[in-house]
């Protein structure tokens, strides 16, 4: 079968399609509402924490999403165990529980005061 071109379209079986919208901007400038009140929101600035110290720190909350400073609470780690235990192998092991209170040997957990929930831990490694 020969044909002589492409295929003739029936104008009213397919119709064109409708011309995009036109992207028009208001230009002229509006009066507040509010009687001249103008009301200015500031974003909030974006703190990225460091949770690589002993002291509070202050960041945002990743579960409550608020502004805070942690509350730190310490814990025996590693560190607090190498060094009970050295002290049991030279010899002194009634004093092993010493490490327990130096602050300095344990690891740092720090929770947001809001929620409770932990933002970070500063473990004490070798």
């Amino acid at each position: 079968m020969a044909s002589d071109g492409p295929p003739v379209y029936d104008a009213k079986v397919h119709p064109a399609p409708p011309p995009p919208p036109s992207y028009e901007f208001n230009t002229q400038y509006s009066e507040p509402i509010s009687g001249g009140a103008v009301v200015v929101t500031q974003q909030p600035m974006l703190v990225i924490s460091n949770f690589n110290t002993a002291s509070p720190v202050q960041c945002q909350c990743m579960y409550c999403r608020n502004y805070i400073v942690t509350n730190v609470r310490y814990e025996v780690g590693l560190i607090t165990w190498f060094a009970a235990g050295f002290i049991c192998l030279i010899g002194c092991g009634i004093f092993a529980w010493i490490p327990c209170l130096i602050n300095d040997m344990k690891n740092v957990v720090h929770t947001c005061p809001n929620c409770g929930k932990v933002n970070g831990i500063y473990n004490r490694g070798l």
